[in-house]
């Protein structure tokens, strides 16, 4: 991949319109569901929050926030309900995205290696990937992760400037001196513009990420440590709560009445829920 093309699939946030860029994502989910799934009305991303713990307070980030953070669960998944979610997804023939993350940092996750393992044997198709801060990424973990079926691990280095701290830069080394790894890891510097997060955090105008449309609440299946099937990724407090996986299977949650109905709200640009109005406004 060129440089060009590379800073293109890293920064396309910060220039593309975003009406183009979220009627591209539609537009790519339909064009994925009908054949996979013969359906229009389906996800094609899943996000599994293996865990809650994040030992970063990052300003742009609510975890950052002791109060909003003492309203979450600080844990990791249950094994029994993560093997579930796995299991299901199975079941049903799933073959998209897979993402091992929410707002916890993964890698604090002691048993990640194991989940992919187990996620990779049931859903041999899938693109299995997850986020990071990289803290805790070494090349002997990158090494283990890919062995164990992960595609990619994209490390975001939240240190301002455009020196990569140590860690992340003999990570850096070994990509270049292994390229069969560079392949399964993309490190991108300090980001410049946020989603304010359903109106939790405050982000200067200039830095702020706006979201008059949405793609996300229609076709991402975001699931938190505790099995609560949560509107999107940007519902830190899981303010909108569908359904949960313990109780219900997850088709059954997908294709609630409230669930059915909320997506097609976001389809027709009718955000009802408070949080899709602090999260689409575009007030100063």
């Amino acid at each position: 991949m060129s440089k060009l093309s590379n800073y293109i699939n890293t920064h396309y946030r910060d220039f593309m319109p975003h009406s183009l860029m979220f009627g591209l994502k539609e537009l790519k989910a339909d064009l994925i569901t009908m054949p996979h799934y013969s359906r229009r009305d389906m996800f094609t991303h899943v996000a599994i929050e293996t865990t809650s713990i994040c030992d970063r307070v990052c300003s742009y980030c609510p975890h950052s926030d002791p109060e909003l953070r003492s309203q979450r669960p600080q844990k990791e998944m249950e094994e029994d309900l993560f093997r579930k979610i796995i299991d299901e997804l199975a079941l049903m023939g799933y073959r998209d995205k897979l993402q091992l993350h929410h707002y916890g940092e993964p890698l604090l996750d002691p048993h990640l290696k194991r989940r992919v393992r187990y996620a990779r044997q049931k859903l041999p198709e899938v693109y299995l990937h997850f986020g990071s801060n990289g803290d805790h990424l070494t090349p002997e973990r990158v090494e283990g992760l890919v062995q164990a079926g992960i595609d990619s691990i994209l490390v975001t280095n939240h240190d301002k400037g455009s020196n990569l701290p140590p860690n992340l830069a003999k990570l850096r080394q070994h990509l270049i001196d292994n390229p069969d790894m560079a392949d399964h890891v993309k490190i991108r510097l300090y980001l410049n513009r946020w989603f304010t997060r359903g109106g939790l955090v405050q982000i200067p105008k200039e830095s702020r990420l706006e979201k008059p449309y949405c793609a996300q609440g229609q076709h991402v299946l975001t699931i938190n440590v505790d099995g609560d099937v949560v509107i999107c990724s940007n519902d830190y407090l899981s303010e909108v709560r569908l359904g949960n996986i313990i109780e219900q299977n997850i088709m059954e949650i997908w294709d609630s009445k409230r669930y059915r109905k909320l997506r097609a709200d976001i389809r027709a640009r009718k955000f009802t829920e408070d949080i899709c109005q602090r999260c689409i406004s575009l007030a100063p």
